[in-house]
Parts: structure tokens; sequence; C-alpha cells
């Protein structure tokens, strides 16, 4: 599930999912500052910027239900670059954290030992110094908004 609060510009917004029947829905829709979008799981979506420039923040929302599978895939793109995103060393460890936090709120107890063990312990040497050399302006999620650059 995921929710996108339109800042700036105007985006078009095309996406599709399954409702509570089985049946495929797709919505199609222009975003205008004020407005947000959101979507649950198992939704995807497709967009377009109209007006730019564009800005937009946007977030999955993490719950009981699937938190686990956001920190599974978190830590293995910190661990193993899973998804070929450029997370510097900062916030893989703060990551880290999110993962604990989630656990314990979600499942009421302390992360176990061994679960989503600390990335640095889990990625090779390579891995480690890759993410160390990232800079927040190298990517997109440690906060840096190209777009207004």
């Amino acid at each position: 599930a995921s929710w996108h609060a339109h800042l700036m510009g105007e985006k078009w917004w095309y996406v599709c999912g399954y409702l509570l029947d089985g049946s495929q829905q797709c919505y199609e829709d222009y975003l205008v500052p004020g407005e947000t979008l959101y979507y649950g799981k198992h939704w995807y979506h497709e967009t377009q910027n109209i007006v730019t420039p564009t800005m937009t923040i946007t977030d999955t929302v993490a719950h009981a239900d699937n938190f686990e599978s956001i920190a599974d895939q978190l830590h293995a793109t910190c661990a193993r670059n899973k998804h070929t995103f450029d997370f510097s060393a900062n916030l893989c460890d703060a990551l880290q954290t999110c993962y604990e936090y989630w656990h314990e709120v979600y499942e009421g107890k302390p992360l176990p030992e061994g679960k989503w063990a600390h990335w640095r312990s889990v990625a090779g040497e390579a891995q480690v110094a890759k993410r160390e050399k990232t800079e927040p302006h190298h990517n997109n999620y440690d906060g840096r908004n190209y777009i207004t650059e």
C-alpha cells in the first residue's frame, strides 16, 4: 500500500489492481497540488508528469500485514543490492533500526537473533564500500529531490 501527496505540477496516474470480489479494476486520474492518492497492496501504477516541475511526497504504508515484506526487500537491497537502488550506508544503517522497531510494534516482542542481521555483516566488503561511497546527492532515496535542484 502506498500514498502520494501531490505538491507541485500535475501528474497523470493509471492505477490497476484487484477488488475484494476478485475482479480487476483500473482507474485513471490527474493529481494537482493538494490532492493525495492512496492504493492498496498488489496494486500497480504508471505515471506521467503533465505540468512540470512536479513534486510528490510518497511512502509505503507499513503495517502488521506487510512490514516483514518491506523489511525483507529493503534489507536485501542494502546487503545484496537486490533492486540496484543506490542506498547510502547511512540510509541502510537507519533502516536497520526500522526493522527492529516494526518487529517490536507489530509482533509485540524484540527482533529474534539473526532475523535481518545487520546489513554490514551480511554484505560483502565491496557492497559495504559501495554503500560507504554513496552520498545523498547520488540518489533520490536519501532525501535528495533532483527535480528542484
